[in-house]
């Protein structure tokens, strides 16, 4: 069902990211607000697809879990997706503050902003309840005291 809504809305966001230049500023501004609209509409399509379980299987299982080894924290697989997701809004952010436009890097973060989430809040943190959080946070603080302590 995810590619019903993928496959159609990518398309219109192609179109208006190849097609599309305003020469006015406010027409601008509305493109961008349309392309990222479209980017994450899009974004949510691929989020009910196997290819969106497969980027959620690489962030949470490949690269979280790889590091909760490395580390012996198993924690840290939950704050690793919470990272990269907050990371994909800062992406987003520096990219719409630099030149008041969203391209390139805003629009990667907003398609893949909605996997990210669904990630988090169905995935990681919905395997464990409230308690990874509160998991998370202890986890931290504790580092953060061992840090001050030594």
């Amino acid at each position: 069902m995810g590619w019903v809504v993928l496959l159609p809305t990518a398309a219109v966001w192609w179109v208006i990211n190849r097609k599309v230049s305003p020469k006015r500023p406010g027409l601008a501004t509305m493109v961008s607000i349309a392309t990222m609209a479209l980017a994450w509409i899009a974004g949510c399509g691929l989020a009910y697809t196997f290819a969106g379980r497969w980027i959620a299987t690489i962030v949470s299982s490949w690269a979280g879990g790889g590091l909760a080894r490395i580390t012996g924290e198993p924690g840290i697989r939950a704050g690793f997706v919470i990272a990269v997701t907050l990371l994909a809004v800062l992406i987003a952010v520096v990219d719409i503050a630099q030149d008041r436009r969203a391209d390139g890097g805003a629009q990667f973060s907003a398609f893949f902003m909605p996997t990210l989430l669904a990630l988090v809040v169905g995935g990681t943190l919905g395997e464990t309840g409230g308690g990874a959080v509160q998991s998370v946070t202890s986890q931290v603080a504790m580092l953060v005291s061992q840090i001050g302590g030594a």
